[in-house]
């Protein structure tokens, strides 16, 4: 089969490099058009179900919230686990799916489960967006220099046009949103004025709702025309209520948003969609004064990742290229051989492209050139040594070709099909390592198959037209000199066997010490420096809003004191959609980092000692506890392992106070450790709660409900929402 293909392609020339060439233009625009990962995108298929119960405590939203909900979705068809966490006022089930099914598929069942779970009146539990933790691609902040546009007028340009126009670009499934008052109008009760008129909070609420709505009343006809009737009730501004207040702004908060990619899709085109709409929200759309400004742009660190893998691949190329011509010592058949290298990596992306594979650092930088070139070499040697032969002087030059292209085609054949064979096994890979190894593993595959076609194939069509006139084989005297040194080697270690068996078992054991003894370190997945930081200080649980601001901003100013940080901007709480399962007790901070040129002598250009330095002045705010990571590195993290760190030992039981103290015994073991940093236990008591238990013999003498009580603390302490206000 083999033979006949290579006789088929010399008996063809112009077919086979027409297809070469073919070959080459579509992996070419392949190439440009692939898709090109920072990271690769290795979470879980999973589905997010957050239910919101304003003021509620953790307790009563783990029993009637989460419990249900969790014993509704058990039995769900592939899950494979299912996470859980209950703060105040919010739920969120995590369901981690395996890779049989699509999500859309799995998110299609969790659809079907929740329409079975009964919760309390008015909890209405949301699928969260299919979104990965890699698709925080773009993160932006609304800044005015108008000043007829505060923070609660930018919340709601925010709300309702810049969330609007970034949905619409394709694949952005849902914005994320930060900081900012949303705009109320509040109701102030005198509880006094309540008695004298004999009316309860109840009937207050209930007016308030009936008095802001709009009715239809059908049509009349007028002539030849029909005229709609509409009986407008909506409140429209203030003065259609009285005796109210806006609610005060704090000058020190921004509004900021975070723009999430869907799971799986192209995040370049993505990107290209969003900038395009960002300049049209800035030149058009929003008011004078008013600029969609972005601090994080996946943008940057793509390019960042392809200039370094265009970089490596290119040196790669040119050492190759070298060392062809230094021990080939023939330029044409140096030539052909080095061709093999853009076709492979052009034929790879094309194949990437159909299967619809992204390509990332850690694929591209698996391809290996020499391995690449391996049987072009043997091939195109093989064919300068028979043209070079006198005795094969009476055959025409397409005749010696045939001949050494045959004596050779199976060992390259055979040659580059086991190297294929052996990356078989990390296709059987599963879940997390086969979603970071497969890529690797298909790049690679597709490299070597271009590789064996052109070997196989195409370098002896080359060198039919090449080496039409015939060529002179060159003896290289660095091949000579090498192949007199073997020789002397060979023979030395053959008469001491002994001295060579010993040597070889002692490197053998060497190895196995280096590779299993803990001197050489090793990690899941692969470090990217993305040229920035993500600090996280965690407070007590019992932390309040005011304390946390306060602390951001305090912490933000000692960040940004560093002359290596550009840029720093601090996010305090949870967003306002519950997508992030924390409180007020978690400040987070993106750090922008200039370049390492920029960078302070004392520091060598090491991040590691920037992070070190950092944390020194960080450790001097009592009571918080401080991590550092990196904005994507830092989501993968936490998806991988389902905490806010890179490496968690979990404790299951039932007596949270008995777990916390297993805990902190856990802790002071792992500190003796070598190698880990930034320790601590993620605390889940601490949060107090005053608790009001009803009288029921009073509430019975007074003629109220438990509800009555309930909804005049709730009014009182946090207020309660009656109806909405639209604004023109």
């Amino acid at each position: 089969m083999i033979r006949k293909l290579v006789d088929f392609a010399l008996e063809n020339r112009f077919l086979i490099l027409a297809a070469a060439f073919l070959l080459l233009f579509w992996g070419a625009i392949s190439f440009h058009q692939l898709p090109v990962e920072a990271y690769p995108d290795v979470a879980n298929n999973y589905v997010d179900i957050i239910t919101q119960w304003p003021g509620i405590s953790a307790e009563q939203i783990e029993q009637q919230v989460t419990i249900p909900l969790e014993t509704a979705m058990n039995g769900v068809p592939h899950v494979v686990h299912l996470r859980s966490f209950s703060l105040f006022g919010l739920s969120d089930v995590k369901l981690i799916f395996d890779d049989e099914e699509e999500n859309a598929w799995n998110r299609e069942r969790v659809l079907e489960r929740l329409s079975q779970v009964t919760l309390p009146t008015g909890v209405v539990p949301q699928m969260g967006t299919d979104w990965s933790p890699v698709g925080q691609i773009y993160f932006f902040t609304l800044k005015s220099t108008n000043p007829n546009y505060d923070v609660m007028e930018l919340k709601s340009i925010e709300d309702w046009v810049v969330e609007k126009s970034l949905k619409a670009v394709p694949d952005i499934v849902d914005v994320a949103s930060f900081g900012g008052p949303t705009r109320e109008y509040q109701v102030r009760v005198d509880p006094n004025k309540l008695i004298s008129y004999g009316l309860s909070l109840a009937q207050v609420e209930q007016q308030l709702t009936n008095n802001n709505g709009n009715a239809g009343g059908s049509f009349i006809e007028a002539g030849l025309q029909q005229i709609n009737i509409r009986e407008v009730g909506l409140v429209r501004n203030v003065s259609d209520i009285e005796d109210t207040v806006i609610m005060s702004i704090d000058n020190d908060d921004v509004v900021s948003g975070i723009v999430l990619l869907r799971k799986g899709a192209n995040a370049d085109e993505a990107l290209a969609g969003i900038h395009a709409k960002v300049k049209e929200l800035n030149n058009r759309i929003l008011p004078p004064g008013v600029k969609v400004v972005p601090f994080i742009d996946r943008t940057d660190l793509v390019h960042f990742t392809t200039h370094t893998v265009l970089h490596n691949l290119t040196e790669g190329i040119i050492l190759v290229v070298v060392i062809l011509f230094l021990f080939l010592g023939n330029a044409r058949g140096a030539l052909i051989v080095a061709l093999t290298i853009p076709f492979s990596l052009l034929f790879a992306a094309t194949c990437l492209r159909l299967k619809g594979i992204p390509a990332n650092l850690l694929s591209l930088g698996a391809l290996d050139f020499g391995m690449v070139v391996d049987g072009a070499v043997v091939m195109v040697e093989n064919i300068v040594r028979h043209l070079s032969h006198p005795e094969s002087s009476y055959k025409t030059p397409m005749e010696r070709i045939r001949d050494a292209a045959h004596e050779v085609q199976r060992p390259v054949f055979y040659a580059i099909a086991i190297i294929i064979t052996a990356y078989l096994p990390i296709f059987t890979l599963q879940r997390v390592e086969g979603r970071l190894f497969h890529p690797m593993a298909w790049t690679v595959a597709f490299a070597l198959l271009g590789a064996l076609l052109f070997s196989i194939l195409v370098a002896p069509v080359l060198s039919s037209v090449l080496f039409r006139e015939g060529v002179t084989e060159w003896h290289n005297p660095v091949m000579d000199f090498l192949k007199t040194r073997y020789r002397e080697a060979l023979r030395w270690a053959i008469e001491h066997r002994p001295i060579t068996v010993g040597g070889a078992a002692l490197g053998l054991l060497l190895a196995l010490y280096l590779t299993f003894g803990g001197v050489i370190g090793s990690e899941f997945l692969p470090h990217l420096d993305e040229g920035a930081l993500w600090v996280r200080g965690t407070l007590a649980p019992s932390t309040g809003p005011s304390e946390g601001i306060r602390l951001a901003n305090q912490a933000r100013v000692l960040l940004c004191s560093f002359p290596e940080v550009s840029q720093c901007t601090s996010q305090v709480g949870r967003p306002d959609d519950g997508t992030d399962t924390t409180g007020f007790f978690n400040t987070e901070y993106f750090v922008d980092l200039k370049p390492k040129e920029q960078w302070r002598p004392v520091f060598n250009q090491d991040k590691e000692n920037v992070i070190a330095a950092m944390n020194r002045e960080l450790e001097k705010l009592p009571g918080v506890v401080w991590n550092f990571s990196q904005p994507i590195a830092d989501n993968m993290e936490e998806a991988v392992s389902g905490v806010k760190g890179e490496l968690a030992v979990k404790i299951y039981g039932d007596d949270l106070k008995h777990l916390e103290a297993t805990a902190d015994q856990i802790l002071t073991v792992m500190r003796q450790v070598n190698g880990i940093e930034d320790l601590g236990v993620f605390r889940v008591l601490g949060q107090p709660n005053i608790e009001f238990h009803v009288d029921r013999l009073q509430t019975a003498r007074h003629q109220i409900n438990v509800a009555d009580v309930q909804d005049a603390v709730q009014t009182a302490v946090g207020g309660t929402a009656i109806t909405q206000v639209l604004q023109d």
